[in-house]
């Protein structure tokens, strides 16, 4: 049994989301940078291909595809 304690904290924060495209014009990986103006020390990267979209999908039971990844994201930061 493992208890872990959290801190609830706002932060400011931007983000880019970056789509590296391969031969056929399909993503080839999704990358996600986050970061504050607030906090210059804070930078949050996040590097997803199809193959580890698939096992996060897989664990956590999504329902998009890799290539709805990105916009899914871009929906999701624009919302909170």
């Amino acid at each position: 049994l493992i208890k872990v304690s959290c801190i609830a904290f706002v932060l400011t924060l931007q983000y880019d989301v970056f789509m590296e495209l391969g031969e056929d014009e399909n993503p080839d990986a999704v990358k996600v940078e986050l970061m504050s103006e607030l906090d210059y020390f804070f930078l949050y990267e996040h590097i997803c291909d199809e193959d580890d979209f698939l096992l996060m999908k897989q664990i956590q039971r999504l329902n998009p595809d890799f290539y709805g990844y990105s916009t899914m994201l871009i929906k999701l930061f624009n919302n909170t």
